[in-house]
């Protein structure tokens, strides 16, 4: 299979390329350039096709999603820090960058896994007594960070439900 993996370079998306290169699979990589992401390839850079440009860019977007039968975007901006301190360049990443993907896949007819968070659940401070965390607890997302990921997971089964797009949204928890 002929696999994309948006935010290769970053931690989840290297160790995901990795092990879809182990079973056999086809792996693109599109990531914006930085060390971090050329040291977290480095393993596997010869065996895969790395993409260096944004998910910002629509052209790039479209260009490296096109050819591909499943497109998992793990890409983002993803510290709650930084979130607070600047939040439209989260805004901007994660929602416009994950509008690409989405127009991407629609126009390519490819396969959506998108990488959300449990972030968007909020801290769990407001639950009501004896319920439990669900992938059908109501979005409560706590900064600019998780808005942003709440955003692109709804916008994502929107395009799901309005255009029958084939998208699959997963909400990890801490990664370690």
């Amino acid at each position: 299979m002929r696999i994309l993996v948006t935010g290769g370079g970053g931690f989840k998306g290297s160790h995901l390329s990795e092990k879809m290169l182990k079973e056999g699979h086809d792996v693109s990589i599109l990531n914006t350039y930085s060390n971090i992401s050329e040291r977290n390839i480095s393993p596997i850079k010869e065996s895969v096709n790395v993409i260096w440009g944004s998910i910002t860019d629509s052209e790039i977007v479209d260009k490296s999603v096109r050819g591909h039968d499943v497109v998992f975007h793990l890409a983002s901006r993803i510290n709650v820090d930084e979130s607070l301190q600047d939040p439209l360049a989260f805004f901007h990443a994660n929602i416009l960058g994950g509008y690409n993907i989405l127009e991407a896949v629609k126009k390519n007819n490819n396969r959506l896994i998108l990488a959300s968070t449990c972030e968007v659940y909020g801290d769990g401070h407001d639950l009501e007594e004896g319920e439990t965390l669900n992938e059908h607890s109501e979005l409560r997302p706590n900064s600019p960070y998780a808005a942003s990921k709440a955003a692109i997971d709804r916008i994502s089964y929107s395009y799901f439900k309005s255009f029958d797009t084939d998208v699959t949204i997963v909400r990890p928890f801490n990664i370690f």
